[in-house]
């Protein structure tokens, strides 16, 4: 009894959403005012008697006509549009994957507190290995990051990521002796399946790690397949100095975006690789510090793509069997030369080398979401987020596709469900413009942009100001300031051609748009693609420049 009410909650929820339920009172007060117009002006007229029948008859026709087209179609400012098909709703699963695993971030047991890259380090190098068994689902780093010092219950966590078993430790790392416990615990009962200790030096760790990867896969009784044992115990470098210079780079590049902590990871990567010049993944490591430094707008493309072209190179020359190193290689591939079919070769290269990866099957998305293939493009990111479920990036990518794909609503949805993992996520608040100015839902797209002044004590100033000259001047009034000053607060991602281009796009100054996307093709910009699937380029897609800039894009869709 309880589906049905589900059921039909649901439906009426749908017939709102589509305005089928406001049609039904518009249709129904029209008809009541057109055949009392009728019977009162029948027999001034001479109308014949069975006028007023007829015309309820018409009436009653065109109700079922009305609300089946009301069901399919919407009123837009472009029109009569299809609406969108609603979202699936995705329940998770009450039983969670039995080979299944989240590896929580080991404890730092030891007296100098800043040993926490290095336990973070453990923690991912235990992930990484994980990840190349194809039997056994693997919770990607972010989510299980997500959470490092909270202790919470064993069962809840399972539930959240839909796990089997997690694995938990502690390091003690005191001169050159180690001291690392692991345990893995059954979900569903909370008894533990294995637990080891292990009092060794600091130059086994590797074999440490190793120990307990292997573990795992024997009390678990997963089969591996040809050479996954091989990948799972590969040593990716035997110097300790170099690898502990690549743990904190990498501890700077997933904790700190600034410009700052991108200088601290480079400068450990760089040291990394003086240290040990055969280290290859301290070469992606690097590649992917300027990659971000390009990406959100703190280096010049044309300037940094060569060094970056060279860092890959370098990588895959001493060792081409790392997946991240052909993720590293899409970025200025798809992003930066538009050469899609070498970017479709790393995309599957590096699925061949590790389909549990979740940054290949994010990057993969955006990829197809560039070349309009929106389906794949949501079936990828899908993937991502079953792997790292609380990735705030791969949630709001998922956002960013569904705004692409013009599919408004669900977008939003998405975005807000993005800033219920991480509040201060500000991509969100910036793209989140787009879906509420293209349903000219103009007040919620300020609101948004105003959350996003406040979380910089320099531009928190400006959110009254944003306010007063929306109350004055409506959505024009804000783009236009946004063109003139609000830009101009961001020196790095926001600051750009391309964002210049969507504003004057959205207030339909065709030429100013144009001239702007010129720029973002003369600078070679990372958001090259994006142009051919940006829905406020719509109305110039027609136009000659706009065309030709497409061509430049390719492959023709």
């Amino acid at each position: 009894m309880s589906n049905i009410f589900k059921r039909l909650s649901r439906f009426w929820q749908e017939l709102k959403r589509r305005k089928v339920i406001q049609v039904i009172i518009v249709y129904a007060t029209a008809a009541f005012v057109i055949i009392e117009l009728i019977n009162n002006i029948a027999g001034p007229l001479g109308l014949p008697d069975w006028t007023p029948t007829l015309v309820i008859v018409l009436l009653i026709v065109g109700f079922p006509l009305a609300i089946i087209f009301s069901w399919i179609y919407d009123f837009s400012s472009k029109g009569i549009v299809r609406t969108d098909a609603p979202e699936q709703e995705v329940t998770p699963s009450r039983s969670p994957i039995m080979n299944s695993i989240v590896v929580l971030p080991f404890q730092n047991m030891s007296p100098d507190k800043e040993q926490d890259f290095f336990c973070d380090g453990i923690t991912e190098e235990i992930i990484n290995a994980l990840t190349h068994i194809t039997r056994l689902k693997v919770i990607a780093r972010t989510s299980a990051f997500a959470l490092k010092g909270k202790f919470e219950d064993i069962r809840k966590i399972g539930r959240e990521l839909n796990v089997g078993t997690i694995l938990e430790g502690s390091v003690r790392k005191s001169g050159n002796r180690l001291r690392i416990t692991a345990q893995l615990i059954n979900v569903s009962d909370g008894t533990h399946l294995w637990s080891e200790s292990y009092d060794r030096e600091m130059k086994d760790i590797f074999e440490i790690q190793d120990e307990i990867s292997m573990a795992i896969v024997d009390k678990m009784k997963i089969e591996l397949f040809e050479g996954e044992k091989e990948k799972i115990l590969k040593t990716r470098t035997s110097n300790l100095e170099a690898y502990n210079l690549y743990l904190k780079g990498r501890h700077c590049w997933y904790n700190d975006r600034s410009w700052d902590g991108l200088q601290e990871a480079m400068g450990y990567f760089n040291r990394a690789i003086e240290v040990d010049p055969d280290y290859a993944l301290a070469y992606t490591g690097l590649a992917d510090t300027y990659c971000v430094l390009v990406d959100w707008g703190y280096l010049h493309p044309i300037e940094t793509m060569p060094r970056i072209r060279e860092l890959i190179s370098r990588s895959l020359e001493i060792d081409d069997s790392h997946a991240e190193t052909y993720i590293s290689l899409l970025y200025p591939e798809a992003f930066y030369d538009l050469d899609w079919e070498k970017a479709e070769h790393s995309t599957n290269k590096a699925l061949a080398l590790n389909q549990n990866a979740p940054s290949v099957h994010h990057y993969y998305a955006l990829y197809q979401m560039c070349l309009g293939n929106f389906d794949k493009a949501l079936e990828h990111n899908r993937r991502a987020r079953e792997l790292d479920p609380l990735s705030a990036i791969f949630n709001f990518a998922c956002g960013l596709i569904l705004n692409m794909s013009r599919q408004y609503e669900k977008s939003i949805a998405q975005f807000q469900k993005t800033l219920l993992i991480e509040k201060n996520f500000v991509l969100v608040y910036f793209w989140g413009l787009s879906p509420y100015i293209q349903l000219e839902r103009y007040e919620e797209a300020v609101s948004g942009y105003q959350r996003l002044l406040l979380h910089n004590e320099e531009t928190e100033k400006y959110a009254s100001l944003v306010g007063d000259i929306f109350e004055k001047s409506g959505i024009e009034g804000f783009l236009r300031w946004l063109l003139e000053e609000g830009l101009g607060l961001d020196q790095g991602i926001y600051n750009h051609p391309y964002w210049r281009a969507v504003y004057h796009a959205w207030l339909k100054e065709k030429d100013r748009a144009l001239d702007q996307l010129d720029k973002v093709m003369e600078m070679k910009s990372p958001r090259m693609p994006y142009i051919r699937v940006e829905p406020a380029f719509d109305f110039i897609r027609s136009d000659d420049r706009f065309m030709n800039i497409l061509k430049q894009i390719g492959p023709t869709l």
